[in-house]
């Protein structure tokens, strides 16, 4: 798992026409992401799958997020990123990618979760990967990761 963090903060002067003074509003923008991966070539007999050990990263889940913050009130907006990557397409197959986003004004966050099938038969060894990022009203940054795998039959992502 790893985490990147990349913060910008803008400063907009907005005149107030009644008092004629100047008011600042700071805005913190967050680009937050979290990467996990799994290599199936480490995991798993050298028999399943002999051409993933060429490569790194078989299967890659980033929840990527960028986070517009109003420091201490509230998170006004968050635009989902995330992305998968398969980097041994000889041997898996990507069943499914979902990427939805939850929270309030307080806290919201991003999730990333993909399935995999390794292409064999009469029996599939499957494989997910969840990843997640949340950012809070100060900027405050979590994240996490999850896995998990399991046999069905059938080839890659047929299953009967």
């Amino acid at each position: 798992m790893k985490t990147i963090v990349e913060l910008y903060q803008l400063d907009i002067i907005v005149p107030n026409g009644k008092s004629g003074s100047i008011e600042i509003l700071t805005t913190d923008v967050i680009t937050a992401e979290n990467s996990a991966w799994k290599e199936i070539g480490q995991a798993y007999p050298l028999f399943y799958c002999l051409p993933c050990l060429l490569v790194s990263k078989d299967m890659n889940v980033i929840a990527k997020g960028k986070f517009v913050i109003d420091y201490g009130n509230e998170v006004e907006s968050v635009a989902q990123q995330s992305t998968s990557e398969t980097n041994c397409e000889i041997c898996l197959s990507k069943c499914s990618f979902e990427k939805p986003e939850s929270g309030g004004t307080h806290e919201r966050q991003v999730d990333a979760t993909a399935v995999w099938a390794v292409n064999m038969a009469p029996l599939t060894v499957n494989f997910e990967i969840f990843s997640w990022v949340s950012v809070d009203k100060f900027g405050t940054m979590d994240s996490g990761a999850s896995d998990d795998s399991w046999f069905t039959p059938g080839f890659g992502c047929y299953a009967p």
